[in-house]
């Protein structure tokens, strides 16, 4: 007769038909009831866990939705520089200078040429030229400014 292998006495908790009594059968009860519900512990590693997974798995897919877009290299990370146009705005229109015609006096007509004096008409000529003169100088300041201000906007703009 063949025989059969010799079990320690401590081995029979472990066995499914023991009958299981005393401290080593509580010890067994209280391991089998840790091992199969897991703790809070467990579960908020296994929830943590999971989450981590999730993340993996998004970050795969966004690596592997980039594989089919063409490669990007440097240049045609480049975009052209364009330099803007000096735009001086009113800077740029020159003011009218100032018009004789608009500071002459009237041509004296009918008996009013003859019966005027010639000193009347010179005194009317003269006040007309110092008008006509003050505003051309007026005008040729104005427009010096004008230029200064534009060279000074260009000056500006090229910096």
């Amino acid at each position: 007769m063949a025989a059969s292998p010799r079990r320690e006495p401590a081995d029979d908790w472990l066995s499914p038909d023991a009958q299981c009594t005393g401290f080593l059968c509580s010890l067994a009860a209280v391991i089998v009831v840790n091992v199969t519900s897991p703790s809070r512990e467990q579960r908020a590693a296994d929830a943590k866990t999971a989450a981590v997974e999730q993340e993996v798995k998004n970050l795969n897919e966004v690596l592997t939705s980039v594989l089919q877009l063409r490669p990007v290299s440097f240049a045609s990370l480049m975009i052209p520089s364009v330099p803007s146009r000096f735009e001086p705005g009113a800077l740029a229109i020159e003011n009218p200078a100032p018009n004789w015609v608009d500071f002459a006096p009237p041509e004296p007509k009918g008996l009013s040429r003859i019966l005027s004096g010639s000193a009347r008409r010179a005194r009317e000529l003269a006040e007309a030229q110092a008008r006509f003169d003050t505003a051309m100088r007026t005008h040729a300041q104005a427009e010096a400014d004008r230029q200064r201000a534009l060279a000074g906007a260009k000056a500006a703009y090229d910096q």
